[in-house]
């Protein structure tokens, strides 16, 4: 919440790009392309927070099944200091219920950020499929090259000045590092508790219910961020399903310029030190893995 308030204003400017020209769909099959990104990003966003709000219900269902199980009546859901006995059944529940209320508000937090980052991702993606239909509009002489080559420099990026990509994953490349790195931390930890002899059916899972959101989180991440570079490294494709030899000569050297700069594909970064793709989402799980054996070994 802190990275996304202190870069609310780059938020709001890369937002307000979308509605400008070039990004604004123009013609009614652009539009369509548009929608249909939407309607995948909203479809998303739900089935990712019916996952985080249904693991909040059952780990909150089986704290309070567990502690009638042992006899232990006035066990809350997290440990907390309180300034009053909460013995009594009307204080307990409120505290109870307090607590559960402020889980499954957090859980709605990482919902709401993590979706703003891959629906951006996802927008991208959505940017270079408008670019490729405006491609094949300059054969049937209905758009101008030159146009095309500026559009597709806004989505890429131009030195000494950022353009969409570029801010998306300047604004959000520390969060997703610190991401990375508690996911890992958790995953391992997470293997190590679950080897434990003393563990109970509840805490088992907890465990699996927290590691899905926390696996799903990060995948969605990586898996949208592999679609930013496959869809950028699809632009050269996409000029030579066009007719370009009957292009004028002029035309065909604008273009040989974008099938040069797409050449280098747009990646998503984390401080610049993991990309996010596939890849990484591999790296990730063999990391928590490895980390986990030198825990078993220590």
């Amino acid at each position: 919440m802190y990275s996304i308030l202190s870069n609310r204003k780059n938020i709001i400017v890369i937002t307000d790009m979308l509605e400008s020209t070039p990004f604004q769909p123009e013609t009614k099959e652009e539009i369509e392309i548009r929608e249909k990104c939407e309607r995948r990003a909203r479809s998303n966003a739900f089935y990712y927070a019916l996952l985080v709000e249904s693991s909040v219900v059952v780990m909150s269902v089986l704290t309070l099944l567990g502690a009638l199980y042992k006899g232990e009546h006035h066990k809350l859901a997290f440990r907390m200091w309180l300034p009053w006995n909460n013995t009594s059944t009307a204080t307990y529940s409120f505290i109870y219920s307090q607590q559960i209320l402020i889980h499954a508000f957090n859980g709605l937090l990482h919902v709401a950020c993590d979706s703003l980052i891959w629906t951006l991702l996802m927008f991208i993606c959505n940017q270079i499929e408008i670019f490729g239909y405006r491609l094949k509009k300059i054969e049937q002489g209905t758009n101008d090259c030159k146009l095309c080559i500026r559009y597709h420099n806004l989505i890429y990026r131009r030195r000494n000045n950022c353009r969409f990509a570029t801010m998306i994953n300047e604004e959000f490349k520390l969060m997703i590092f610190v991401q990375f790195a508690v996911s890992t931390l958790t995953i391992c930890m997470n293997l190590y508790i679950l080897t434990g002899t003393n563990i109970s059916l509840e805490m088992i899972v907890k465990i699996i219910m927290f590691s899905s959101c926390m696996l799903t989180q990060i995948y969605i991440l990586c898996w949208y961020g592999n679609e930013v570079e496959l869809k950028s490294l699809e632009i050269s494709n996409m000029i030579f399903e066009i007719d370009w030899l009957a292009l004028k000569e002029t035309t065909k050297r604008d273009l040989l310029m974008i099938m040069m700069r797409a050449r280098s594909p747009i990646q998503m970064t984390s401080v610049y030190v993991v990309t996010m793709n596939l890849k990484s989402f591999v790296i990730l799980l063999k990391t928590s893995y490895s980390a986990y054996n030198l825990l078993q070994g220590m």
